[in-house]
């Protein structure tokens, strides 16, 4: 009993540690704002006070947003936070970064079923939550509002009720005991679905795959009916978005799938087996090789170099258990991290875009489980060394192992917060909420502001009509009905608008007005100038 509430002491602990990786400065790092996040946070806004999306939509199945049609549950959890808290940039994120703080109290218990038969199976699902809360991968994602990580926090829970669910059926537990948690795990798993579109290839196959590695099939067939229940509630609860997305406004997320393109059969497998080859690089798991700032650093990468070399380590070893045919009791984990892997990877591999940390966020845990058992046989090697009387060996490697794993992990964070922030003011479109503030003081009169009668705002960085939303809280109704009349959203400006009378001009870097004719100037944390006001001659 003592050391069990050593390791949930420990367990906590890890917790708070991850609390503060991922709450610190949250609305400040990365700075700015996403065109993504704000359209979350906004049609959550909209949704919280009207019912409706920014287009009047009621209670969408997809959201239409910019004509990405995004998925919904994110934003319905957005909606809540707003309803209870109001609209801020740290309000955007709070809930992905909890939902990642979430993940890594479960992780931990869905490696304890996962590694049930291993001898000190608590001591390395601790080391599995330790990999996560430490991971540049998955901190990342818990600091933003991309809905990856939600997603993959509710596939855990989905796992985490399902082997609890075979456990109980094997001790013959109370049939409504035993079919509550198989419902529940049901409901995580479509709510998965909901949250991102990845989810709708990783989700089903991941689930079936633990099913079949983890729960022994002649019990779960004795129990039949439970399953056709199960997956009756599936069907019925997925049916809405599947419909929307064979058949609705979903459909148009396939555009961004290389199966839009005219190739044959042979070359999509290349493709696809190229795109493997690029997500399972040294450059990308470690050397930072990114799409765009917005997915990663582009120094570090997703993982550390520790955690890449217990996956080889793990993979080797999974390796020799199945050529040596030995029975190893982590071997199975190991195969299912690796098909997790492969799975969680397949959405990256089938987009254009390559490499894409956010698409293939679900891999992570396989990659985490894969280095748990890395652990387990590098452990097993050095106990095998032990018996060469090599004086307190696995106690230097586990040593080693800490103390290379914390300096790196300093290392990206230090980096993170210092150095990353001056390169992402184009990524996180640094100074929009500030700008439009600025110019809705100048809209409406206020603060000592003059009134004007039109603002021409630079369209450059992309979207500038959902920070303008966002930051004035609009009503979607108003919204529709023309209350952004005032506002001009083009990329032609040119000094000879400030001929135009009672004008504010709004320009961006490329199309800057002599700057010392500037009333206001926004800039980013590197210096560089992201936003200038100029006020019309005829002011």
């Amino acid at each position: 009993m003592s050391k069990l509430l050593n390791q949930y002491g420990l367990l906590l602990f890890v917790l708070l540690v991850a609390s503060f990786l991922r709450l610190y400065k949250l609305a400040e790092l990365p700075s700015g704002l996403t065109w993504d996040e704000a359209a979350i946070g906004y049609n959550g806004y909209a949704i919280s006070t009207t019912g409706k999306d920014e287009w009047l939509k009621q209670l969408p199945v997809s959201f239409r947003s910019f004509g990405d049609y995004k998925a919904p549950l994110a934003i319905y959890v957005s909606a809540a936070f707003s309803y209870f808290f109001g609209l801020s940039p740290w309000l955007v994120r709070l809930p992905f970064a909890l939902s990642g703080i979430l993940a890594i109290a479960v992780y931990y218990f869905v490696l304890q079923k996962l590694l049930q038969f291993v001898e000190h199976k608590n001591w390395y699902a601790l080391l599995g939550s330790v990999l996560l809360a430490l991971s540049p991968w998955h901190i990342y994602f818990s600091r933003v509002g991309f809905e990856s990580g939600m997603a993959l926090t509710l596939l855990l829970l989905g796992l985490l009720f399902l082997l609890w669910f075979g456990g109980l059926i094997e001790r013959k537990s109370k049939w409504f005991y035993s079919l509550g948690v198989l419902l529940l795990a049901e409901v995580f798993f479509i709510a998965s679905l909901y949250t991102y579109h990845s989810s709708k290839i990783v989700v089903p196959i991941v689930a079936v795959v633990t099913f079949l590695m983890f729960i022994k099939i002649n019990t779960a067939l004795k129990n039949w009916w439970m399953l056709l229940v199960g997956l009756a509630v599936a069907i019925g609860g997925a049916w809405p978005l599947l419909s929307d997305s064979l058949f609705g406004s979903g459909a148009t997320r396939a555009n961004v799938l290389i199966f839009s393109e005219n190739l044959t059969i042979t070359q999509y497998l290349e493709v696809i087996f190229q795109n493997y080859i690029v997500h399972l690089s040294p450059a990308f798991l470690f050397n930072g090789l990114t799409d765009i700032l917005r997915h990663g650093t582009g120094e570090w990468g997703v993982l550390l170099f520790t955690t890449y070399v217990l996956s080889w380590i793990g993979l080797l070893g999974v390796i020799w258990c199945y050529v040596k045919n030995r029975q190893s009791p982590v071997r199975t984990v190991g195969l299912w991290a690796v098909i997790v892997i492969l799975v969680g990877l397949l959405p990256a591999t089938i987009t254009r875009e390559v490499p894409h940390t956010n698409r293939s966020l679900f891999a992570i845990i396989g990659f985490i489980s894969l280095a748990v058992t890395g652990y387990f046989f590098a452990l097993e090697y050095i106990k095998t060394l032990l018996h060469l009387k090599i004086f307190n060996l696995d106690k230097v490697f586990i040593g080693i192992f800490a103390l290379l794993h914390i300096f790196l992990f300093v290392g990206f964070w230090n980096y993170y917060t210092t150095i990353y922030p001056l390169r992402t003011a184009d990524s996180f479109s640094e100074g929009y909420l500030e700008a439009m503030d600025l110019a809705h003081q100048y809209e409406k009169g206020q603060n000592g502001k003059p009134t004007v009668e039109k603002i021409i705002f630079s369209s450059e960085y992309g979207q500038p009509y959902i920070y303008a939303l966002f930051e004035r809280k609009t009503s979607p109704y108003f919204y529709n009905g023309g209350s952004l009349i005032k506002y001009e959203f083009t990329d032609r400006i040119a000094e000879g608008d400030l001929l135009r009378k009672n004008i504010l001009i709004v320009t961006t870097k490329s199309n800057l007005l002599p700057i010392e004719k500037a009333t206001h100037v926004i800039r980013a944390q590197d210096g560089s100038v992201r936003f200038a006001f100029n006020l019309s001659e005829g002011q």
